[in-house]
């Protein structure tokens, strides 16, 4: 997990990479990939969007030493399961200012590291409309996936042919995001397009570990069928938008060897229900125990009844988290500084 400084550093190079175009030079190259059909609805989907997120890394390492003399950046995954946890996910901290911004009336994000944010239509602000429709990453869709032996049915084609094997895609979290992630063709304008597709190329990883050894994972790939797939998408086909690269291409070890690799999860147990961040909790009432994102003043805190910390900076009130400060000029109480 990001320290403070860590993430205002990843912020302060995302909007470098704005600044000086090499944003923008990704969200067209993830435009492009879908207009053309080729990094989508098929097996090529998780090799191609894992040289984007390489090819990202680097301009997002180049950005920090612009900016702060120091490559010592990185683009960090947004595990959605820490949200999907809460009662309400769109109460999340992470979306306020603190982190990656909140909304207006007109669904503009209206703070934040990321605001205002000019789109590549024009817009002059991403557009969100947090748990409007769509849901976050399960635990059990994880398991699901991780569990299964046959590749093809983890990496997927997305045709209901009989002879196609079909599993639900990635897109119920960018649907969850709303706005611009919800069209795939302008879903790369907002910032957390890369840290969403970060997490799906982490559980790509995972199964990898799993369910293959070192030497299968380069060169296994689902068979090449017509009635399931574009050509764009067969093995041997070279990446679209990045036609040095053919898709086994994007399979291969060097990625994770020499280029970079993923913090674990964050995890928690009842004899130690710490999630190692001020801005997550334990939770001990609803099932085994797992972490999840805490709650923004205001928001719904229903449903805890061990003790969790499930507000920041503040404290459960009648199921509504109510900040410190607020709590201190409704009450006669003293209020309560400890921090989280």
């Amino acid at each position: 997990m990001l320290s403070d400084e860590q993430r205002q550093a990843y912020f302060k190079a995302v909007q470098q990479m704005k600044d000086n175009g090499a944003y923008n030079l990704c969200a067209i190259q993830h435009k492009d990939a879908y207009l053309l059909k080729g990094a989508h609805r098929g097996p090529a989907f998780c090799p191609w969007h894992r040289e984007l997120l390489k090819r990202f890394e680097i301009l997002l390492r180049e950005a920090g030493y612009q900016t702060m003399e120091t490559a010592d950046v990185c683009l960090p995954y947004w595990d959605s399961t820490l949200e999907r946890q809460l009662p309400t996910p769109k109460d999340s901290l992470l979306f306020t200012e603190t982190f990656i911004g909140s909304t207006n009336s007109n669904n503009e994000v209206s703070n934040g590291p990321f605001s205002p944010w000019q789109t590549l239509e024009g817009d002059g602000y991403i557009n969100r409309t947090v748990g409007s429709d769509g849901i976050c990453y399960r635990e059990a869709d994880i398991e699901w996936e991780l569990d299964q032996k046959n590749l093809t049915y983890f990496m997927a084609y997305f045709s209901s042919d009989y002879r196609c094997q079909f599993r639900i895609p990635h897109g119920t979290t960018h649907t969850f995001i709303g706005g611009h992630m919800s069209d795939p063709s302008i879903a790369a304008n907002d910032p957390i397009f890369f840290n969403h597709h970060c997490f799906v190329d982490l559980i790509w990883e995972l199964y990898r570990w799993e369910q293959q050894t070192y030497a299968e994972r380069p060169v296994q790939y689902p068979p090449d069928i017509k009635e399931c797939e574009l050509p764009f998408h067969f093995k041997e086909s070279k990446m679209i938008t990045f036609p040095f690269f053919r898709n086994i291409d994007g399979c291969r070890n060097e990625y994770t060897d020499n280029m970079y690799e993923y913090a674990p999860r964050p995890n928690c147990s009842t004899y130690k229900p710490d999630c190692g961040s001020k801005y997550l909790f334990c939770d001990l009432s609803n099932g085994d125990p797992h972490c999840a994102a805490k709650v923004r003043p205001g928001g719904n805190c229903r449903g805890f009844t061990k003790g969790e910390q499930v507000c920041y900076n503040g404290n459960c009130v009648n199921n509504v988290c109510v900040g410190q400060q607020e709590k201190a000029t409704t009450t006669t109480e003293e209020p309560d500084y400890e921090d989280d």
